[in-house]
């Protein structure tokens, strides 16, 4: 038999050839033939290795995963890069009862709404599983794959009784999910850890030795509001340059027991604290526009499927612009999983032949506001900068969120706002009273 004969008749398992026997050498023709690595998260999180997220504690690790984690599971984009999408894995040690605060901030901000992604991201909590005592064996038959991420949150807490800075032990970690890797075909794995004291990396050199990528998260600036992410170990990749973060409170809308109101954090680029080109303003406008015509021409409601083939084109574009909808309140989800127009949608956004509103304004109608500005999101505000908060719940996150400074407002919806350009909310020019827009 031909060597591609006996490469396509062998057992497959996505994309890579099993074989029979254990240890069985591979010449290079036949390495070559493997699937090629693909990027998870472009030029940070490669699909099947292991990766390790490492930072002091409260640097907010566990929020940047949160964030990858909805972003693969929806198949969003991070800093404007195609993430690949798939089902999440969430192993979750510590803090799962902060989990929802953290999760719906992310969604109300990202999608407009809080969701459940059912299947698509899973957390497992209460009990850690031990995967330096092989309880690898026990996730995947508890969760079975695939899956495209798994987060191990944190190592700590997944090698409890086990010495860290014993080679062994750490071995035997690292084992544990390699073993999920496998198990999940081309998942990427990533190891969230702290740092010791001093800032360095804690535990034995065997796992720093063992990881594809070694992503380093640093808060610094005034609040320590501001973050950076730094690359200290890419393998099969070119290192980026820091990336360069932000950190917000967000208003969830709900009080606590003691009627204080509710707040967590997001993380965003730090470019997003200024407002958007009016270049590119028109181009989200001229693409929002042309998915809502799709969905209107299938009668106002399609499944998802059926809309995005009928808008074409890039399909992290489509979804970002039927997120603008959908936060606008132009479209909304049946609960038989099918898109349809609002009432408000209908009319159309501005730009439309029809419209006559922003579609960027949430508070135009619609089922999801019922009419009421800020009746799903709140406002998007930065940290007061004392005194510093702290990443655990009782220590700073659920204050009720600094304001922005009264004194200037939106001339398009009256809203404050923090800067001067253009207006979160509503894309309008952005003046102090008295003030007129160039616009």
């Amino acid at each position: 038999m031909s060597h591609s004969a006996a490469m396509m008749n062998a057992p497959q398992r996505n994309g890579h050839v099993l074989h029979h026997k254990r240890f069985e050498a591979l010449s290079l023709a036949q390495l070559r033939e493997r699937p090629k690595p693909e990027a998870v998260i472009p030029g940070l999180l490669m699909a099947d290795t292991v990766a390790l997220l490492e930072g002091k504690d409260g640097s907010l690790k566990s929020f940047l995963a949160l964030d990858w984690a909805h972003r693969v599971a929806l198949g969003m984009d991070w800093l404007d890069q195609p993430v690949r999408q798939g089902r999440v894995l969430y192993l979750l040690g510590e803090g799962s009862r902060g989990l929802p605060k953290r999760a719906d901030a992310w969604q109300l901000v990202n999608v407009g709404q809080r969701i459940d992604l059912e299947d698509d991201l899973g957390f497992v909590v209460d009990e850690m599983p031990q995967l330096w005592q092989g309880d690898a064996g026990h996730i995947v038959t508890a969760n079975p794959g695939p899956f495209r991420l798994v987060f191990v949150d944190t190592l700590a807490r997944a090698m409890v009784g086990a010495d860290e800075n014993a080679q062994k032990d750490m071995g035997l970690l690292v084992a544990g999910c390699e073993q999920l890797r496998r198990a999940y075909g081309d998942a990427c794995v990533v190891i969230i850890h702290h740092l010791g004291v001093s800032g360095e990396s804690r535990g034995s050199s065997a796992l720093r030795g063992a990881v594809s990528a070694q992503l380093r998260l640093e808060r610094s600036g005034p609040g320590n509001k501001q973050l950076t992410l730094k690359t200290l170990k890419q393998r099969d990749d070119d290192m980026l340059d820091p990336i360069n973060l932000v950190a917000r409170v967000v208003d969830l809308g709900t009080v606590d027991g003691d009627g204080r109101p509710e707040t967590s954090l997001v993380l965003e680029p730090a470019a997003s604290a200024h407002a958007p080109k009016l270049a590119t303003k028109k181009a989200l406008l001229e693409r929002t526009v042309k998915t809502w015509a799709a969905l209107l021409d299938l009668g106002g409601t399609a499944n998802f499927s059926t809309w995005r083939d009928a808008v074409g084109g890039d399909v992290s574009a489509f979804k970002r612009s039927q997120r603008d909808l959908l936060q606008a309140g132009h479209v909304e989800k049946t609960s038989d999983g099918l898109w349809q127009l609002t009432a408000t949608g209908v009319k159309g956004p501005e730009g439309s032949k029809q419209g006559s509103m922003s579609f960027l304004d949430p508070g135009n109608g619609g089922s999801k506001t019922g009419g009421q500005r800020g009746s799903y999101i709140g406002p998007l505000t930065p940290f007061d900068p004392e005194p510093d908060f702290a990443e655990e719940p009782g220590s700073g996150l659920d204050r009720e969120p600094a304001r922005a400074d009264a004194t200037t407002v939106c001339q398009g919806c009256g809203e404050p706002v923090a800067v001067d350009g253009l207006c979160d909310t509503c894309w309008s020019a952005v003046v102090a009273p008295g003030e007129v827009s160039s616009e």
